[in-house]
């Protein structure tokens, strides 16, 4: 197949496109194949993400944002950069068995037009939106799916990765029936190249303060997860449309999106069992507060319903129940939904009994007697198992901090953690930041706030992990008392005096930074010399808050040249005129006094010339 993309071939050394897959807001894919030393036919998936990836309208756009023409190759190779550290990431999650592997990469310099294609392979998976339509999802299929994405959203807080882009889209299933979670990193970078472009589809599953621009941590992941269960669950239709096979417009599916970004209460899907529908409802609570604060917490729940749904199923075929009412939807929206209601009956049918040889048909005692004796032990062995079941097999709770904290940059916080059950106390606790440049940790959970922002705080206890969101406050909010640009003669000296606000932070360390100090050297107290014609700009850093003051030096203005001197020999006509001359002369001319060479001389108090 020819594409644009096959002047790169051989793709990562051997591999060829055979056909286009799909094309979307994040990247265009494709089947490749390639034969290996053996003969044996090889296949596989290759994402193209192009960067700027909106083309000659993302790039007016981002002009327009303030960009100079010159500075827009650096912008996108910085963008092109972050990739490649996303990529460290994705390297990361490889191997797990509920994430799409990641296989290799390959970043192009375009020769055709301004910009860069990443090339990236991944293995060959079926969309979960394909796979829905020939095999509809029942609730079973559904908690299975929650479980297994959860345990991929596990795995990405123990790194403090949080996806932010859970959809439809972006889950698929393995041959093996597996649900794999994908489109790690490169979607968050495509994105950080739009302005405000085009961001369809997003929205649709987005965590309300995601939206709303604030403070959010994993758990919006969690929040999306369970929209997406929600669909499954409700005929393919999402909260607040109208309910199957009711048609609904455009201006329903917006209504019902500002209806629940609003914060309305989200009604129960129309399938699944009651604790099924409670376990969504809570992950998609409006409130971060109110919701799963991490995979692993619904995790736990879904399993626990999947294994009692299980037991319930198998009981139900044990008594001779099989008989399973299927409901299949032909949703208009595409996507296939199956449920199943199995009925157990409230009471099985009496054991068999046994007619006594010679006794008229009368039950044997002794058959009686040992039916009791087996129901006796039956009870026992349940009531044992449930306290084996009952008693925690490993660590549930990590506590001792808030899921959200807020910290002062340059403070520190050491929280006292605890390990729950109690019986694991001891397990030693790990602690990870999500971005040192915003928050370093400690190996015993001492945070130091190091710059104004966001990040995850991962703690793991065994095979538990609890991530809580740092928020870093500056504690200067304005730096006043000076201006914002400066001009200077060259070779003078102006020292800065900055006000800070407010005033509990009125005396916090103050740095002060040239960017060019051939123009203009800043020294520590806030000097600024200027040194050379130019403009530079001088930082002035206090708490967390920076202000920049543009420095404009010139050359000094030159003194202007003193006229030459002249005087009138003495007894000579014309005397006064030449005295006159004299005198403005020496008022123009060097402040400086000086004897005449001739008999006359100059009086300074009277600015006059005498013979």
């Amino acid at each position: 197949m020819e594409t644009r993309f096959s002047e790169y071939e051989p793709l990562f050394g051997s591999w060829h496109i055979t056909e286009e897959l799909a094309e979307g807001a994040a990247g265009r894919l494709f089947r490749i194949r390639r034969k290996d030393g053996f003969g044996v036919d090889q296949q596989a998936v290759l994402k193209v993400v192009t960067i700027p990836s909106g083309g000659e309208i993302e790039i007016k756009a981002v002009l327009a944002s303030g960009i100079r023409e010159d500075e827009l190759e650096r912008y996108y190779e910085g963008v092109v950069e972050n990739a490649v550290n996303e990529f460290e990431l994705m390297y990361k999650l490889k191997g797990n068995s509920h994430i799409v592997s990641y296989e290799d990469h390959e970043i192009k310099k375009r020769d055709d037009a301004f910009g860069w294609d990443i090339l990236i392979r991944i293995e060959e998976l079926t969309p979960l939106v394909d796979y829905a339509f020939e095999h509809p999802l029942s609730p079973v299929d559904v908690t299975r799916m929650g479980i297994e994405i959860c345990r991929g959203l596990v795995l990405c807080k123990k790194y403090g990765i949080i996806h932010r882009d859970i959809k439809p889209e972006n889950i698929f299933v393995a041959p093996s029936g597996d649900f794999k979670l994908g489109d790690f990193g490169i979607a968050t970078v495509v994105e950080t190249t739009r302005t405000s472009l085009s961001r369809k589809g997003t929205y649709t599953y987005m965590a309300p303060e995601i939206f709303r621009g604030t403070v959010y941590g994993s758990s919006v992941d969690v929040y999306s997860l369970a929209l997406v269960m929600y669909k499954y669950l409700n005929d393919g239709r999402n909260p607040f449309v109208p309910p199957y096979p009711d048609p609904f417009t455009h201006e329903d599916a917006e209504s019902a999106l500002a209806k629940r970004l609003s914060g309305a209460s989200i009604p129960p899907p129309a399938h699944g069992s009651k604790r099924l529908k409670e376990i969504i409802l809570k992950g998609a609570s409006f409130n971060k507060a109110d919701r799963y604060q991490s995979a692993s917490e619904m995790l736990e729940d879904l399993e626990q319903l999947l294994y009692s749904e299980k037991f319930r199923s198998g009981k139900a075929e044990a008594a001779g129940a099989g008989k399973v009412e299927t409901y299949s939807s032909g949703s208009t929206a595409g996507v296939g939904v199956s449920t199943a209601y199995g009925e157990t009956p409230d009471h099985e049918s009496e054991p068999g009994t046994e007619k006594a040889r010679g006794h008229g048909g009368t039950k044997r005692p002794r058959a009686g007697r040992r039916i009791i004796a087996a129901a006796v032990v039956v009870i026992a062995l349940i009531c044992g198992i449930g306290y084996y079941l009952s008693i925690p097999k490993q660590v549930t709770d990590i506590s001792g901090i808030d899921n959200q904290v807020s910290i002062y940059i340059g403070d520190t916080l050491s929280p006292e953690y605890t390990v729950s059950p109690g019986r694991f106390a001891g397990e030693k606790i790990s602690f990870v930041s999500g971005n040192k440049d915003v928050f370093t940790v400690s190996s015993e959970g001492t945070i130091t706030a190091v710059a104004p922002g966001d990040a995850e705080l991962t703690m793991t206890a065994k095979e538990y992990t609890e991530s809580v969101s740092v928020h870093v406050i500056p504690k200067v909010t304005d730096i006043s008392g000076i201006d914002d640009e400066i001009t200077l003669e060259s070779g003078a000296s102006q020292k800065l005096a900055p006000v800070l606000a407010p005033a509990e932070f009125a005396d916090e360390q103050v740095t002060f930074e040239s960017d060019d100090i051939f123009v203009a050297q800043v020294e520590e107290d806030g000097t600024i010399t200027a040194r050379n014609p130019g403009s530079a700009d001088v930082t002035v850093s206090a708490g967390g808050f920076v202000k920049t003051v543009k420095v404009m030096v010139n050359e000094p203005e030159p003194e202007p040249e003193p006229e030459p001197e002249t005087y009138a020999p003495s007894g000579s006509t014309g005397s006064s005129e030449s005295s006159k001359k004299k005198t403005e002369s020496k008022k123009s001319g060097s402040s400086s006094k000086k004897k005449s060479s001739g008999s006359g001389y100059f009086d300074s108090k009277d600015d006059e010339y005498f013979d």
